[in-house]
């Protein structure tokens, strides 16, 4: 067994009583082997159910968090990532303005711009554009968990799950 784990034949005493006549297989399917589990196949899915249902975004430390105040389950936030990864993403969250919109006062504003817009090309004004990146209350740049192959949409205040 050393020459197999390229290491000195002292160092390998112990193992080798263990898997001896099945060779390094028997390591391997020898019972107890590892830390068992401290979740459940149910602690996982009610982790989904959040990430899929309610309208917040989550990353693995608030999930951790979660986890232990609402099921008493500590686990860290690395081994929720690794526990997600079978089936979720780490993606941006795409926000959609939809629902706020006023379709009157929007075809209003865009007669104003297709105004000024002409005026500009016929040399009558200097239209210059101005990044709005302080007007917004909330962040629009959010990430959180989601299925493989679908996006996590939000529009005023509710999400939306879509395929990619």
């Amino acid at each position: 067994m050393p020459k197999f784990l390229s290491a000195k034949s002292r160092q390998c005493a112990k193992p080798s009583a263990v898997g001896s006549s099945k060779g390094l297989g028997g390591l391997w399917d020898a019972s107890g082997r590892g830390a068992k589990a401290k979740w459940q196949e149910a602690d996982m899915a009610y982790l989904e159910q959040c990430l899929e249902q309610e309208a917040r975004t989550y990353n693995s430390q608030q999930l951790a968090q979660k986890l232990e105040q609402e099921r008493q389950v500590n686990l860290s936030a690395d081994r929720i990532r690794r526990i997600l990864k079978k089936g979720f993403s780490w993606k941006r969250t795409r926000h959609s303005q939809r629902g706020r919109q006023d379709p009157e006062y929007k075809a209003l504003k865009q007669a104003d711009l297709d105004t000024l817009q002409l005026a500009a090309c016929e040399g009558y004004i200097d239209l210059k554009y101005l990044d709005e990146s302080g007007c917004c209350l909330e962040s629009p740049v959010s990430y959180s968990y989601s299925r493989i192959g679908e996006q996590k949409h939000r529009r005023a205040g509710q999400i939306l799950w879509r395929p990619h």
